[in-house]
Parts: structure tokens; sequence; C-alpha cells
């Protein structure tokens, strides 16, 4: 309880004062509730990559490391290039077994960018639209928000086994298109309480300070 009202808290902080400091602590507060599950680990991962508060060569490596079990290697890939570049990732202690991880990432990334059309079309023959939400996040891990909206949106309409997660991919997209509204609404379908609820809600604080 005390945890969810100091949540509250730095959430009013965060929407009136934009301020990565404020951010940082609320994701770190936020990230205590979303253990356990890799994906979710993945989802508070993308949001410390998305608003730049990622800063350690764990984090960017962890990211990876975790992108490429879920086989998402392209996102993979874009995290270690980009902590290379912040000069966090290629320090001599770590280098070697960072750059094996690189390598190994950019090559799944090569086949499957080059498989993904072939996947999306066999998802497409399945009764239930999971597979093709899953694409549609593979498609926006890859940086293409309107080929993962209209994916997700087609996996839903065939109807989902995982409600919450194809309701969370979609609003992920909207908001990465610059699309908040939308985005938003489609968070409201998420079950109160879940762990998607809470990713959604990190999503939703974001993109508020983003426009301030």
């Amino acid at each position: 309880q005390q945890n969810d009202a100091m949540q509250a808290t730095m959430e009013k902080l965060i929407t009136l004062y934009p301020d990565p400091k404020y951010w940082k602590d609320f994701v770190s507060l936020s990230e205590r509730t979303l253990r356990g599950n890799p994906h979710t680990e993945l989802d508070v991962a993308r949001l410390k990559f998305h608003s730049g508060i990622m800063a350690t060569d764990r984090e960017y490596t962890q990211m990876a490391e975790i992108a490429l079990q879920e086989g998402l290697p392209c996102e993979g890939k874009a995290a270690l290039e980009k902590g290379t570049t912040a000069g966090v990732l290629g320090q001599p202690a770590n280098k070697e077994r960072e750059g094996r991880l690189l390598a190994l990432a950019a090559k799944q990334c090569e086949a499957d960018t080059k498989t993904l059309p072939q996947g999306v079309a066999e998802a497409a023959k399945q009764a239930k639209g999971d597979a093709t939400v899953k694409f549609g996040e593979a498609y926006w891990s890859m940086g293409d928000n309107e080929k993962a909206i209209e994916l997700i949106n087609a996996g839903i309409a065939k109807g989902v086994d995982n409600k919450d997660d194809a309701a969370l991919r979609l609003g992920i997209a909207h908001i990465s298109a610059g699309r908040r509204g939308e985005g938003l609404a489609a968070f409201k379908s998420i079950t109160a309480g879940s762990q998607a609820e809470k990713i959604a809600n990190l999503w939703k604080v974001h993109s508020s300070q983003k426009k301030a």
C-alpha cells in the first residue's frame, strides 16, 4: 500500500515536473513489482532504453540477452549498438564478451529480417491471433510502428488468448508512433492490477512527460 501511495505521488510529480531523475526513480520503484517474468523485465528495460535513462553496461547487455531469448534479436542489437555509441559498452574488461554478443545479435537479426514475412504468413493461417500479435511486436522492436499496429490489430480481430498483452503491445506501438490518445485508449481494456497494466502505466507517464 505504501509503495502504491509513493508511486501515485511520484506520478503526479513527473507529470508536473518532467525530470530524468524523477522518472528514473519512478521506474525503479515500479521495477520492484515487475520481476520474475523475462518478457516483463524486457518491457522495463525498453522503457529505460526509449526514455534515455539506461546507464550501466549491465542494463544494456541484460536487455540484449533477454531480447535474444525472447526471439527479438534486432532489439538486442539496437541496445548493444546504443550502449557502445554512448561509451558505456566497449570497456576493456567486457569488450570481448560484448563483441561476441553483438555479433550473435546482428547475425540473428539479419536472418530474422529475411524470414519475418514468411512467419507472418504462417501466423495468419492459425485460428487464433496470438502469433500475429507476436510478429507485430517483432516489427515494433525493429522500429516499424505502422506494421506493428497493422499486425497487432489483425491478431486482436481474430481473437487472442492473451488479451492484456495484445492491448499492451497495441498501446505501446501507438504511443511510439506519436499517437498517445490511441495508445491510452488501447490500454483501457487491460485487466486492473495486472503486470500488463503496470507496464502500460509506465508508458502513459513516460508519454505525458515527453510532451512537456
